[in-house]
This record gives structure tokens, C-alpha cells and sequence, in this order.
């Protein structure tokens, strides 16, 4: 079994894309878009970028070829070659392009009485093989067998919901194409579509046969293709490298932000530690001053008992002053503490004892201090 070459395979698959492709809205808004930016550069470059989609235009006509270089300022005439100059040496461009004119595209252009023009209504399932369906209509539509022309054909717009599909198409025969060819010469191999011209501009179609279009060096276009492909790896590389930085620098601030947040924990527990041993410093000076000193109690016991009395032993504990005593008259010491303003609940703590040696009353007496004078 024989194999079908890839290219061949591939062929069908990029006509239904192109075909797709011009039926759909996104050629003109590429061309909308692409001439909007165009209007954004400077002038010098405007210029430059219009330069690039300028070609050299052969036209035929009966005494001779006129050369013209048209862009998207109009056409400029190059030369004029007669009939005679095209019998005699031929048509030479090289001398009369220059280096930048030599890369244009170059299209030869008929005249539209020299062609066959139709139009014709096709299914829209034959737009995607659009040529071949039209190469079958070809017998029938013109007075011409298929093998006796070259045509080419574009479709119309395509609007949504149609069944039929316009086509246009466009029909020369191969003898008259040969003839303009060879009063071309040479400069026929370098030719890239033959055209029809209608009021001075370009129908859109090619009736060059694929195998005389010129051969374009592929290298130009992958250059384009490595340089822009290199541009978007190291665009995409610029744009990864901004994310990483912006996220080091994110990690940067939350480190810092952390550990001003542990400064800060730390100032809050030291501000607690300092409020709380001021506190505690505010409460023992409370207490401290709110309790008698030694020499206040000593000097109220020496105001309030009687001189034949003697302290022996003297305590203060949780507001309660207990004193041992020796005195004369130790019974009446209870009535005598009672009548202080500072102290309340006096009492006897025990017996009163005689004491052998002073001949004195031993007692322990308890009291409840109260330095505003506060009674129950």
C-alpha cells in the first residue's frame, strides 16, 4: 500500500484553516489593530513598516510592461518597457530595483478584459475545498476545459446560517498566461502571483501556477520566527523573574513583619511585668502606709497607759497589736485601750498573773488597730 507524502496529507488540513480563517472576523480586526498601533510610532517608522507592505507591480499591456512600485502612499512608475525592448534584451529589474526594492514581493497584473470573471454559489460544506469543487465547474461555467486555463477563486462572506456560500471566479487561458510570460523573460521565475487590475488595484487572486511562484529563502522567516520566539521565552522569563522578586520581596516584609510582631510581644510583656511590679510596689506602699511604725504604736501605749505600767513585749500582726504588760492595776488597762480612738475590741488575751519580783500584775491585752477612729 502506498503512503500519501505528509505534505499532501497536510494540504486539505491548512485550506479548511485558511478557508476558516478569512470567513471569520479576525482579519479585519487584525488590520484594525495592527494599523492602530501602526499610528501610535513615530512617523520615521510608520513609514518603514509601510515600506514593508509595498510590492512591484508588472503590468501588461499591449505595447509593452510598465513597472510600478505601489505602497500604501500610491504607485510610483519605475520604467516602461516597450514591446520591442521586451524582444530585444528582455525585462532586467536587477538594475533598476534597489537592494531594499529586491525583497518586495512582485506580481504581474492582467487586465480585467483579459480575464474571465464569474460568480458562482457553492454549498457552504464545499468552501473548505473550495478549488477543487470549482475546478469541476469549470467546464460548464466557461467555455474552456480545465486543462486549458489557470483559475483561481475567493470566496465571499459567509453569513451566518447560509447554506450556499458566493465564490468569485476568476479564469485565463494557460496559452495567453504562457505568452505574458515569456514576453516577461526571465524575470517570470522571479514573479510570486499574477493578479487581475481593476481601476488601477488588485482583484486578490493568483493565477500563477504554484510550481512557477518564486521560491522565497526560508531562512529570512525562521530568523523572524527564532528572534520573535526569543523574545516571548525571555519576555516570559522577565515576567517569571518580576513574580519571583516580588515574592521574595513579600517573603522579605512578613519576616520583618514578624519580627516586629515579637518586638512587640516582648514590649507588651515587659509593659505587664513593669505594670505589675508597680502595682505590687503601689500595693506594699499602701499597706505600709495604711500600718502603724513601731514608734507610733509605742508613743499611743505611753499615752494611753498609766505610769505604773510597763511594757514587756510588744507585737502587731494583721492589724492586731497584742502587748504583755506588767502594771499595777492591770484590770483597768481593757477600759483604758478601749477608750483610744485608734484602737477597738480590746481584751484580755489569758489570766492576769502576779508577778513575784515587781509585785506587779502580769497581763496580755489585744487590740484591733484602727488609725481613723473607726468604732463597731
Amino acid at each position: 500500500m502506498s503512503s500519501i507524502p505528509f505534505a499532501d496529507a497536510l494540504t486539505p488540513f491548512l485550506v479548511r484553516l485558511r478557508t476558516r480563517y478569512t470567513q471569520s472576523p479576525l482579519p479585519a480586526f487584525l488590520n484594525w489593530w495592527w494599523g492602530e498601533l501602526r499610528a501610535c510610532l513615530p512617523q520615521r517608522l510608520q513609514a518603514l513598516l509601510t515600506g514593508q507592505e509595498a510590492e512591484i507591480q508588472l503590468v501588461a499591456h499591449a505595447d509593452g510592461v510598465k513597472v510600478l512600485r505601489r505602497g500604501a502612499d500610491g504607485a510610483v512608475e519605475l520604467a516602461t518597457f516597450s514591446a520591442e525592448q521586451l524582444d530585444d534584451s528582455g525585462l532586467d529589474l536587477s538594475a533598476l530595483l534597489g537592494e531594499s526594492e529586491q525583497r518586495l514581493p512582485r506580481v504581474a497584473l492582467l487586465a480585467e478584459r483579459q480575464v474571465l470573471l464569474r460568480r458562482l454559489s457553492l454549498p457552504v460544506a464545499a468552501a473548505a475545498n473550495v478549488r477543487t469543487m470549482v475546478g469541476y465547474e469549470i467546464d460548464r461555467q466557461t467555455p474552456f476545459r480545465a486543462d486549458q486555463v489557470e483559475f483561481d477563486c475567493k470566496l465571499g462572506k459567509l453569513a451566518p446560517g447560509a447554506k450556499m456560500v458566493e465564490v468569485e471566479l476568476a479564469v485565463v487561458p494557460r496559452e495567453q498566461l504562457q505568452s505574458m510570460l515569456r514576453s516577461i523573460g526571465a524575470q517570470s521565475l522571479t514573479l510570486d502571483a499574477i493578479d487581475v487590475q481593476r481601476n488601477e488595484h488588485r482583484i486578490g487572486f493568483n493565477l500563477l501556477p504554484e510550481g512557477k511562484r518564486r521560491v522565497r529563502d526560508p531562512r529570512p522567516m525562521l530568523i523572524n520566527i527564532l528572534l520573535v520566539s526569543t523574545a516571548v521565552i525571555l519576555l516570559l522569563l522577565s515576567m517569571a523573574q518580576v513574580v519571583e522578586n516580588r515574592r521574595q520581596a513579600v517573603q522579605a516584609i512578613e519576616a520583618d513583619v514578624e519580627t516586629q510582631r515579637e518586638y512587640a510581644r516582648s514590649a507588651g510583656k515587659l509593659r505587664s511585668s513593669l505594670e505589675s511590679a508597680a502595682e505590687g510596689a503601689n500595693f506594699l506602699a499602701e499597706q505600709r502606709r495604711q500600718r502603724p511604725s513601731v514608734v507610733e504604736l509605742l508613743r499611743l501605749l505611753t499615752d494611753t497607759l498609766p505610769d505604773d505600767t510597763f511594757v514587756e513585749r510588744m507585737a502587731f500582726s494583721n492589724d492586731v497589736l497584742s502587748v504583755t504588760v506588767q502594771s499595777g492595776s492591770a484590770a483597768k488597762l481593757v477600759e483604758l485601750l478601749q477608750k483610744t480612738p485608734m484602737l477597738r475590741n480590746a481584751a484580755l488575751a489569758g489570766a492576769i498573773q502576779p508577778d513575784p519580783r515587781s509585785g506587779k500584775d502580769r497581763a496580755t491585752l489585744t487590740a484591733e488597730y484602727a488609725p481613723h477612729g473607726d468604732q463597731p
